[in-house]
């Protein structure tokens, strides 16, 4: 049985964490995407999540593209007035590449071959921020879009993605 002195410790860091900010079904563990829109070869899958039971696998043909978006509100900046998105994937692919962007913003997005992803275990990605890039705005379009390059399928696992204030 804890104390009363550890149960208001542990209290007290939790409130000191940073609070996630709204991705709806950062982990696609709900029975569908929703609130993500999805288009093109991605889907629900239980073959090799990273966290929970499932994640989002794209499986998409050369010359094609596949992709996630959410329209994503933002709480306050941390102390640094920036946010941090985070997310986990892995690729048994060698050729594609995966564009994360932030549309609406003035934030460069993230392109990354998928030769360049582990593939097996799922690496974490990060890309920081200001509040300033939002243009005044407190929301923006998240997107994870696979685009399929080569002769063979692009085939990419993501899982957990997240923004939180920096």
């Amino acid at each position: 049985m804890l104390s009363r002195n550890n149960r208001m410790n542990r209290l007290i860091k939790r409130k000191a964490l940073p609070k996630i900010t709204q991705v709806q079904n950062p982990g696609f563990e709900d029975s569908s995407f929703s609130p993500w829109h999805d288009v093109g070869d991605v889907f629900l899958s239980t073959i090799q999540p990273n966290f929970g039971k499932q994640h989002a696998r794209y499986e998409v043909p050369p010359g094609r593209s596949a992709s996630l978006s959410q329209l994503v509100f933002l709480s306050k900046p941390g102390s640094t007035n920036s946010y941090k998105l985070i997310f986990s994937v892995n690729s048994q692919s060698n050729s594609g590449i995966l564009q994360i962007s932030l549309l609406g913003t003035l934030v460069s997005g993230i392109t990354i071959p998928l030769k360049d992803i582990p593939k097996s275990k799922y690496k974490y990605y990060t890309l920081t921020f200001p509040s300033s890039a939002l243009r005044g705005s407190s929301s923006f379009v998240l997107e994870f879009r696979v685009n399929g390059t080569g002769s063979r399928t692009a085939i990419l696992n993501l899982d957990t993605a997240v923004v939180i204030p920096v």
